[in-house]
């Protein structure tokens, strides 16, 4: 039996989905996200990352400066959807 769906798919999918991350207001500024985001882009698969409405804390300027691509506006709430797309050459 597997422990839950999301542990399934992250060990088992093609594609990554990142629908919410949070850092800590004193962890901010540390490369904390960057770290974790580096480390999901190491599996080798696209990953997928929402980014909310009106999010005023950077986290789409974070996905670009990681090599993140608008993927499209949604018009829900959850707002954009951004990729990363690993090189054909891995």
């Amino acid at each position: 039996m597997r422990r839950d769906d999301f542990d399934w798919g992250f060990r088992n999918g093609d594609t990554v989905r990142v629908s919410y991350a949070a850092i800590a207001p004193t962890h901010r500024d540390q490369g904390v996200l960057a770290s974790m985001l580096t480390e999901i882009q190491g599996r080798k698969v696209p990953v997928l990352a929402s980014v909310k409405n009106g999010n005023h804390l950077g986290l789409a300027d974070e996905l670009k400066k990681l090599g993140f691509d608008l993927e499209c506006t949604a018009a829900s709430a959850w707002g954009d959807l951004y990729k990363w797309q690993p090189s054909p050459s891995h």
